[in-house]
């Protein structure tokens, strides 16, 4: 009984010594980024590293394995890669949330990633700043080679009897609403950006008639859809539209087309509600590096094996660019940014 009664004494003193001191030196207090960056894939990462002079490390347990740390500045600006997809995307920011090495109560996030972009709202290039967020993929789908008749589509709603129900909502992470004051905004302070373009892109660019597809790149304000599968094709994006629509109630609200927004959100949303986050100083932005259906005359595979890269350098670059002029607007009048979003 006392041998018993000695170990539990130099267990718990041992649990106490390690909470207190990391390698012998004092455990430092959790850091408190005044921004955090939340880009998808190490290439997306690079430019803001370099934009931002992220030069510091800050290790996370359980984030993305080929990308292990927060990278920050002096600034407290920081930026975190949460690989792509939306398993990865959720567990790295979980990650960062719980993990106890940042206190985020006061932190602007961005998040920001690489999107295919609708022609008729956008082009390669282009910086889309978002008011929502919905999941395309949490949905039935029927067979496209036995639809019922007068279906369109063969995607429809959990639970729905039709293509036009609404669907639900069942699970809680199908739909986000961002800050409309942030969002907007976000877009003004990022409009003083230069954006880049390149052959690549106007080549590609040029097989469109008319319309933004034609246009060079700009700052837009649209809404994403969320899914692993990365498809091509008029029919399906009408769908992606119908979708948006369908779900938020909003027409023409569609635009981008990613693999990570929802989870990233349902991860910063359970940080909110333990009070670890402030939902309203999220921000969610894409870099428009392919179109999400063909010009008239090509075919989906065609786009896809011909410019289904087309627009990555540019849109790369322009999203730090674009970024930036954000999160330099935050640090440089954080007296101000620090209690809200200024009016």
């Amino acid at each position: 009984m006392k041998r018993r009664l000695v170990w539990t004494v130099l267990a718990t003193a041992a649990v106490t010594a390690s909470a207190a001191t990391v390698d012998g030196a004092p455990s430092q207090p959790p850091r408190a980024p005044k921004v955090l960056v939340v880009t998808a894939s190490t290439a997306e990462a690079q430019p803001w590293i370099a934009a931002l002079g992220l030069t510091q490390s800050v290790p996370v347990a359980g984030s993305y394995p080929k990308d292990p740390v927060v990278h920050c500045n002096a600034d407290d600006v920081c930026l975190l890669t949460t690989g792509v997809g939306k398993a990865n995307a959720a567990a790295s920011v979980a990650a960062a949330v719980f993990g106890g090495a940042f206190d985020l109560s006061h932190t602007y996030f961005l998040v920001a990633s690489l999107a295919a972009i609708d022609p008729a709202k956008g082009t390669l290039g282009s910086i889309a700043w978002a008011s929502r967020v919905v999941d395309g993929a949490i949905a039935w789908e029927v067979d496209a080679r036995s639809l019922p008749s007068g279906w369109t589509t063969g995607y429809l709603g959990i639970d729905a009897t039709s293509p036009t129900d609404v669907p639900l909502g069942l699970f809680g992470t199908e739909t986000y609403t961002l800050s409309p004051t942030l969002a907007g905004k976000a877009a003004g302070l990022s409009k003083v950006a230069s954006l880049a373009d390149d052959g690549g892109a106007k080549t590609c660019r040029a097989g469109y008639a008319s319309g933004p597809a034609t246009a060079a790149p700009s700052v837009v304000q649209c809404d994403a859809l969320t899914t692993d599968t990365a498809w091509q094709g008029a029919l399906l994006g009408a769908h992606a539209t119908a979708w948006m629509a369908l779900v938020t109630g909003t027409q023409d609200t569609y635009c981008a087309r990613q693999a990570q927004d929802n989870a990233v959100m349902a991860a910063l949303s359970r940080g909110a509600s333990a009070g670890l986050v402030d939902s309203t100083r999220i921000a969610v932005v894409h870099g428009a590096s392919s179109f999400d259906r063909p010009p008239a005359g090509q075919s989906a595979f065609e786009a896809v094996t011909s410019c289904g890269a087309a627009g990555v350098p540019s849109a790369t670059g322009n999203l730090a660019q674009a970024g930036k002029a954000v999160v330099d607007a935050i640090v440089s009048d954080w007296t101000h940014w620090q209690g809200g979003v200024p009016q």
